[in-house]
Order: structure tokens, then sequence, then C-alpha cells
């Protein structure tokens, strides 16, 4: 299979010059559904169907806009709550509305979220089609894949004040305070990467996100954000898109696409805009809307209260994040400042909660079997604080395998 030998240099149909502007609103995309999973595999066919490199790079960085900002999208019931697990591994196949290049076209995924590190599994039924179908003809060659795999880690932040800001320390938080940031918050890292496949292109893109910000973790509303950089990068098309969140500026996102020349780069297009509203991409061949919240359900929700979360579209994922949450480093808290060591020592009582819904009992446990279960959880919470807010198993479960791991994997076909 080829990789396409299209000009990277010049914006498609789809981003020409004025894109959306000035031709109201855009006909709803065949694809376009209330479930993420659905909407994020139209994303990907789109992104698919781009004619020449620029316009897949930019295609797949609106998929990774629009997965950034599921983490803030609400759930439709309680059973997309975060809960306290050991594990989960949900599988399904959804069809998608429309045809991609004359096709019906569904979506195989599976979710993982676990302490221990698992893979997918290779069932026919959520990999492959019907074996009568498959015994007829071969497979059919996806036309998009997906592999995300992501592991939360949360440290407190403050702003720093006086020769330490004037110095330039301070590290990540004093990049990201300034001017409407609170006195201190907390900041989640995803650490992990997303690769996107596109085999008919022979096109493999490396993605990683942004960290989520809470601004205010013991507020009843948190403020939710990002912070920090998110990048693409392409071997087969020489192409690397990096973009650049500013908390407490209304979402604002920069970047661009630069082309490795030789030794040198050159750049293709530029990026700015807000991820609550619409985001831009612009270059010497034309600019348009590259993403628009707007298009997306549900809307964002960019608060959270975090003692109780609620459903959420990214359950899972939430769930990790919380977990995560209780396990706030307190010494580099310290050594971030004083308003930091105080957010991170609030914390963990504030999520007593979040994950562990507590039934009252009407009986009494004799104080001895009370006093030997007290002993267990700190033992295996390693005196943690948080020995006391999840039950013994998980705590075992995190001293070995580490926090909890999400998972994602799609698989977009023919039928």
């Amino acid at each position: 299979m080829q990789a396409s030998t299209a000009a990277p240099g010049r914006l498609g149909p789809a981003l020409k010059a004025g894109g959306a502007r000035g031709r109201g609103p855009a006909a709803p995309d065949p694809t376009k559904q209330a479930h993420r999973h659905t909407q994020l595999g139209g994303l990907l066919l789109r992104a698919e169907l781009a004619p020449d490199p620029l316009e897949r790079m930019l295609a797949v960085c609106r998929a990774l806009l629009c997965m950034t900002t599921d983490l803030l999208r609400p759930g439709k019931g309680f059973g997309d709550t975060p809960t306290v697990m050991l594990g989960q591994h949900y599988l399904s196949r959804r069809q998608l509305a429309g045809k991609h290049r004359g096709d019906a076209m569904q979506v195989f995924l599976q979710e993982l979220c676990s302490h221990e590190p698992l893979g997918p599994t290779p069932h026919s039924k959520y990999t492959a089609p019907p074996a009568s179908l498959a015994a007829a003809a071969p497979p059919p060659v996806p036309a998009a894949q997906l592999r995300l795999g992501l592991r939360p880690a949360a440290a407190a932040r403050q702003q720093q004040g006086g020769l330490l800001a004037q110095l330039g320390g301070g590290g990540k938080a004093a990049a990201a305070g300034g001017e409407g940031a609170p006195p201190a918050w907390v900041e989640c890292s995803l650490e992990g990467s997303v690769i996107i496949v596109l085999p008919r292109h022979a096109e493999t893109y490396t993605c990683t996100l942004p960290s989520l910000v809470l601004a205010g973790p013991l507020a009843q509303e948190c403020p939710l954000d990002f912070s920090g950089d998110a990048a693409i990068s392409c071997e087969a098309t020489s192409l690397s898109l990096a973009l650049h969140f500013r908390p407490f500026r209304g979402g604002s996102v920069k970047g661009s696409v630069e082309a490795l020349q030789g030794e040198g780069r050159q750049q293709l297009a530029s990026i700015s805009g807000s991820w609550q509203g619409a985001v831009t991409a612009e270059s010497p061949e034309g600019s348009g809307v590259l993403f628009d919240a707007s298009q997306l359900s549900p809307a964002v929700v960019p608060t959270i209260n975090l003692a109780e979360p609620g459903p959420r579209a990214c359950s899972r994922l939430w769930a990790a994040v919380l977990e995560c949450l209780i396990f706030v480093d307190a010494a580099a808290a310290a050594k971030e400042g004083k308003k930091a060591a105080e957010l991170a020592a609030a914390l963990p009582p504030r999520l007593r909660r979040s994950l562990l819904f507590e039934v009252e009992s009407s009986g009494l446990k004799p104080k001895g079997q009370a006093g030997a279960e007290e002993e267990e959880g700190g033992a295996a919470g390693g005196g943690h604080q948080a020995a006391g807010l999840l039950p013994p198993c998980i705590l075992a479960e995190r001293s070995k395998h580490g926090g909890l791991a999400y998972q994602l994997h799609y698989r977009v076909q023919a039928v």
C-alpha cells in the first residue's frame, strides 16, 4: 500500500478561504450522534476521506480536540457515574449513520480501566465481522483504528510570587499561572498517548493530550480547564502539529503545523482560538474553522462537583482521575508552596464519597473486627490518608500495579 504523495502545503476544500465563515450553519454530519463513540468514529472517517496530508493532519487534530473536550461532557444517566473499581472491560459495536466510500460503517470498540496492565480481547464478535461473512470473503481493511492509553497523575500547584516568579521559577505552575489564575489548583497530567492509524494512506499519527486543570477542587462547582501541550506527529508525511493550551484564559488554544524539510522546518498552517468556542486554521492557501464546540453534543459543562461528580461521558476515565486525586502527592505540594500543601491536605477528605458511596448500617461490628479492618486498610495504603477512603483491595491493587490506567480501542470498518 502506497502513502499519498499529494502536496502537503495547501488547505483542502473543507478549509478553503473563508472556511465556514459567512456560509451559515453547516449541514449536520451524517455520523453526528449524541454518543461520543459514534461521534468520534465519524470524525475518524472524515480524516480518512481528507484529500491530502495537511488536510488529514488537521482532521486528526479535530478528532484530538473532540477527545480532549469529551472529558468535560456530562453522561446520560446514573450508569455513567464514576465508581470505585478493581477493573472494568466494556465492549460494544456501534452502527454509524450514512455511508463511507459507499459502505455502511460500524465501530468496534473496547474500553478498559484497571490497575493491572491488560490488553483488549481478541474476541471475534468485537474485532471482526461474523464468521459466516468472513468465510465468504476476506475481512475488510479497517478505515481507521485508534488506540488510547492513559494513566492520570495529580499535582497541586500554586501561583508563584516574589523573586521566584521574577526569575522564571516555579516550573509548570509559573507557566500556567498569571492573571485570572486561582491561588492554588490541581493539575492532572494524562500520561500516555493516542495512536491513530489510517491504513488506506499508510499513515500512523502519534498524539499526546494536554493536562486537565481543576481550578477550584474544593468548591461546589470546580471550574475545569486544560493546560500544557498536545502534539501530533506522522512519520509517513513528515508533518507535525503542536497545540498549546493556556488555562484561565477562556479556553485559549494556539498552535501550528510544520513540515520537516532536510534539517529545517517549514510552517504550513497556524492554529488559534478557544476550545470553548471555535478553533481556526490559517495558511497561505486559505483559512477555515477547524473545531466548533457547538457542533458536538452533548454540550461541554466546564465545571464539576468532585464530591458528587454525577454522570460523566468518560465515566471510566473520570474514575481513574478521581482515584489519582485522592493520592495527590503531599510532599511535592509542600515544595510547591504553602497554598498548594494546604490544598493537597484538604483534597482527599473532600473526595470521601466521590467514588465510594457509603451505606449506613444499623448494626455494630465487634470492636476487635473493626480494629483489624482499620489496620488492614492502613497497611495496604502505606499510611496514606487515603487508607480510609478506599477499600483495602483497591489499595492493595494500587500498591502492586500503580494507579488506574484507562484504555480505549477503536476499529472503524465496513459492515
